[in-house]
């Protein structure tokens, strides 16, 4: 049972619901749930229905405005603030910097940039608006890594970013324009939202 993220009303009948779903799972499958791996967070509960409900649910309390990880996403009740995206500019930044120092060619830097980093942030843009001040840090990374052997070399850009992105047939290197690229992707979760509102809505791509 990892990775499994329940969504329920704070209620006696919903817990003892899980409580039996758990105990028929356990009973199939011969594992149990290990109450010390699973969290429970409680939005707005008050105290007198917090007792019985960590009762019948004897796993970790957390404070409901913690973030915690899931799958490697950041799940908050207020949403993702600018600051919030440190953990993705932090994670290009240091597979970058794996790479400075090393004698690659343009060409070498230019396949990095379209098959790992450009990679990157696609699992994080359909499940949060990315800021614009975020996608603008990623692209100067890029750009940065692209055209400075390593990271002592701030050598200026010989070419604009959004040449650069046009297809090979129009001049550029077929690079992705981040800022760009993330408009589609937020949009999945807009549409997940609408679909699940009104299931009979049909999509037509």
């Amino acid at each position: 049972m990892d990775d499994i993220l329940n969504f329920e009303r704070a209620s006696i009948s919903e817990a003892k619901c899980i409580d039996r779903v758990s105990n028929l799972f356990s009973l199939a499958m011969g594992m149990e749930v290990n109450n010390r791996k699973s969290s429970i967070f409680l939005f707005y509960v008050s105290i007198s229905q917090r007792t019985p409900l960590l009762k019948l649910m004897p796993f970790t309390e957390e404070p409901a405005d913690t973030c915690f990880k899931y799958l490697g996403f950041l799940l908050k009740e207020n949403g993702y603030k600018i600051q919030d995206w440190a953990c993705l500019t932090y994670k290009i930044k240091k597979k970058l910097g794996l790479w400075y120092h090393r004698w690659i060619f343009m060409a070498g830097r230019l396949a990095q940039i379209k098959s790992v980093i450009e990679a990157i942030p696609v699992y994080w843009m359909p499940l949060a608006y990315t800021p614009k001040i975020v996608l603008n840090q990623i692209k100067k990374m890029c750009s940065s890594y692209i055209w400075s052997q390593n990271k002592e070399d701030n050598k200026p850009p010989l070419c604009r970013w959004e040449i650069l992105c046009k297809p090979k047939g129009m001049g550029g290197w077929g690079l992705k324009y981040i800022p760009l690229f993330s408009q589609p992707l937020a949009t999945t979760s807009l549409w997940r939202l609408i679909t699940l509102l009104d299931p009979s809505q049909e999509c037509i791509i």
